[in-house]
């Protein structure tokens, strides 16, 4: 990390200013050759500073606001450098090539390498890093929200304690081991293998909020389920809020899967209105129902559409039984008109939903209040407390939960201490890759690789 590296800091085309970042040992130098500073103003630390930018012959290539922050107290932990000049692409462009030509060995930064340098200058562990592009990519409100405990250390501030826990719990099964002529080795034992237990609980309390935690990062994914005219599309076009999807009296005029992203709470939904499924379907109808099977396999949850003001029938049975294991909560629709099926009604039919709810999509009444429900019902309520959101930290934590298991078990099953405490020694090495220290830098460049350039 001897290098000096630079990038667009702003995507290209985005606004009337852009930013470019320069970190490295020649930050410095790099402005003090191309930049100008108007009235005889001087470059001042920490301070922007309005000039020009020039290049190694002294033409103008734009006008720009620059700062210098020197190291450590940077991004980076290195001396950074930041031109903020006109968004014309043309104009950044040239300011890059200028740069890339200077005498001083300026090269352009590879994907993630300004956010991986403050990882391996330790201003950040991985899983602040990731948070990053995370906060980039943030689905709604409360995902970025999420991203942003994770980014001031939520995860790690879990993750570090039970690694210093687990680092006692072994040493002290060991020194036990060693030292058995101090005969305090039962009770070195004892209070290792309590702090296993602690761990273990903790990690698995963390894995429950990843289900929602997911959900909050991602979006949720709801399936519109239901036969022909129970309402389906109009509640799809109340949530979205105008008419997305074609509604008519007529049966089976839904024929494709209907997208929309809408908010709740700050949490992204993407709702899918399926095809109504009827035993008499044929043709263009029957593709358009086996299209909407496929979106109810992949759905996080379902919404199954009932007509309040008639009697079920075989296609309320045929659409119910379309579900498989996919949790589902059912609309009792039409409550303007009056009503027929009951709540009881609606739970004899279909004993395993989540929860039933009437609702009048053609005058919006209950659709807020019923995708809140969805939300609730799948665990992805925004919470105060940290939630796991990452993949790759669930993974991590699933398998240290696994051999801590083991642990325990082995303990249980009067194996030698030392030997038990093995698995705790591996559950170390999992945690340890949450945060970045245990990790190769083989998988640490794959994930910066996925990060934009200019982060």
């Amino acid at each position: 990390m001897n290098d000096t590296i630079f990038a667009p800091a702003t995507p290209p085309g985005m606004g009337g200013i852009a930013i470019i970042r320069i970190s490295g040992p020649q930050a410095l130098a790099a402005i003090t050759h191309c930049f100008v500073p108007k009235r005889g103003g001087t470059l001042v630390p920490r301070r922007l500073t309005y000039g020009t930018i020039q290049n190694e012959q002294g033409e103008w290539i734009d006008e720009a606001m620059v700062a210098f922050l020197p190291a450590p107290h940077t991004y980076t932990c290195e001396d950074v450098a930041e031109i903020q000049c006109h968004g014309n692409p043309s104009l950044v462009n040239a300011i890059l090539f200028m740069l890339s030509q200077l005498p001083l060995g300026l090269r352009p930064a590879q994907p993630g390498e300004f956010t991986r340098r403050a990882f391996e200058n330790g201003r950040l562990d991985l899983s602040e890093a990731e948070a990053v592009m995370d906060i980039i990519g943030a689905q709604g409100t409360a995902s970025a929200r999420a991203s942003l405990a994770q980014l001031r250390g939520g995860i790690s501030a879990q993750i570090r304690p039970w690694i210093e826990q687990l680092t006692q719990a072994v040493a002290a099964i060991e020194a036990g081991i060693d030292f058995p002529e101090d005969d305090w080795e039962e009770e070195a034992n004892e209070q290792g293998f309590t702090q296993i237990q602690s761990v273990y609980s903790g990690i698995d309390r963390l894995l429950q909020t990843y289900r929602g935690g997911r959900i909050v990062r991602n979006g949720l994914r709801c399936a519109i389920v239901g036969k022909p005219n129970v309402g389906k599309s109009s509640l799809f076009n109340a949530a979205a809020g105008f008419e997305r999807a074609l509604v008519s009296q007529e049966a089976g005029t839904t024929r494709d899967v209907v997208e929309e992203c809408i908010s709740i709470d700050g949490i992204a939904i993407r709702l899918f209105d399926t095809a109504g499924l009827r035993l008499q379907a044929q043709g263009l109808e029957q593709r358009g129902m086996e299209l909407g099977k496929q979106q109810i396999e992949m759905a996080d949850v379902a919404l199954l559409v009932l007509d309040a003001s008639a009697p079920l029938d075989a296609d309320d049975r045929l659409a119910m039984e379309q579900l498989g294991e996919v949790p589902c909560l059912i609309a009792l629709n039409k409550g303007d008109l009056p009503p027929v099926l009951s709540r009881e009604d609606a739970y004899a039919f279909y004993p395993q939903a989540l929860g039933v709810y009437s609702c009048c999509a053609a005058e919006g009444q209950g659709v807020v209040e019923l995708f809140r429900a969805a939300l609730k019902a799948v665990g992805a309520e925004e919470s105060q407390q940290t939630v796991l959101t990452n993949a790759r930290h669930a993974e991590a934590l699933t398998r240290a939960k696994r051999l801590l298991f083991s642990a325990l078990e082995a303990r249980q099953a009067g194996v030698p201490p030392d030997v038990a405490a093995m698995d705790a020694r591996e559950a170390l090495q999992a945690l340890g890759e949450i945060t970045g220290q245990t990790l190769s830098q083989e998988v640490i460049h794959t994930i910066f690789s996925t990060f934009c350039v200019g982060k």
